[in-house]
Order: structure tokens, then sequence, then C-alpha cells
């Protein structure tokens, strides 16, 4: 955890991803039954031992500047270990999920953290939530984003973004299971 930051009103957890333990489960993109969106957790000193362990990559990612805190930016960022392809030494890669719009995705100091990312070889992908009750769609950035980021082209990279953002919102979302 990062010292001075909490979530401070921010709801975004509680509303966009899914969650599923044996003690607490909710569906993506509605908000919890104990979501105050005005105010936050109605529950925080006893929620579920799922939500105390939950730290979005804000809270816990030092390199995260205050610009990336989720509802400031429209970008949830959570430690990725699925999907990761053999070819990357890191094991562990970060998801942005783009949950607001697309033009959260064109702001000069998300394309310079996701080139520096993907020039020190971190597994980055990007995901789009679906409707409610629905998985995210996601797809691995790196491949995508490598010739821009070699060539240091700013301008090449956010529309690569924008274009693979408008895909994937536009692809079709599986339900999650129940």
């Amino acid at each position: 955890m990062v010292p001075g930051r909490s979530c401070d009103g921010c709801v975004v957890c509680c509303v966009v991803p899914p969650v599923k333990s044996p003690e607490f489960s909710k569906t993506s993109g509605v908000a919890c039954q104990h979501c105050d969106t005005a105010a936050g957790c109605a529950i925080y000193a006893t929620r579920p031992n799922v939500c105390r362990e939950f730290l979005c990559g804000w809270r816990s990612l030092p390199f995260l500047d205050d610009r990336w805190k989720p509802e400031a930016c429209g970008l949830l960022v959570l430690p990725d270990k699925n999907d990761i392809p053999l070819d990357f030494e890191r094991r562990v890669g970060l998801a942005i999920i783009a949950f607001r719009a697309r033009g959260d995705l064109q702001h000069r100091f998300v394309v310079e953290m996701l080139a520096g990312l993907v020039a020190g070889k971190a597994p980055v992908f990007l995901s789009v939530p679906g409707p409610p009750g629905f998985d995210f769609a996601k797809t691995l950035l790196n491949p995508l984003l490598d010739q821009a980021v070699e060539a240091r082209d700013g301008q090449r990279i956010e529309a690569v973004l924008t274009s693979t953002y408008d895909r994937l919102a536009g692809g079709s979302f599986r339900p999650l299971p129940a």
C-alpha cells in the first residue's frame, strides 16, 4: 500500500469489477449493495475480507501518481497474472480497465506510462467492461504498441489505444458464470 493514499470516496472497485468469493459476490458493472456512490462503503469497518484485501494499482503502485486515481482518470489499474504469454519474463502484468470512455486513454500521462511499460517489457492489457453481468473484453497491448513505442511516436500510440478500445467495446462480451 502506498502511504497517504486512501479510497476517500472513490467507489470504482465497488461498481466496475465482478467479485466472486465465498463470503461475498456481485456482478460486473453494478454497484455493491453496500455502496453509497456519494460516500463510499456503508460497511467499511466490517467489509468482507475480499474487499479488505483489494487494492487497486493507484493504492498499491508508487509509480502511479495522483492522476491515476480511478475516479479521476477513468482507468482502473490492476495486477494481472492471467493470460501472460510465455515469452514474457515477468509473470505479472498490469490490466488497464478503461471503464468510462475512450478519451481517458488519450491523456499524455497515460500514453507515456503505457509506452514505458511496453518498452520495459512488462505485460500490459487493455480491458473494456461489457454490459452489467458480462466479462470484460481484453487484449494484450504489447504487440500492438511495440513499433509505435520503439519509434517514440506518441500520436501513433494514442491512435492504437483508441482504435483498440473501439474494437474491444464493439466486440461480443461473454456472460459471467453464475
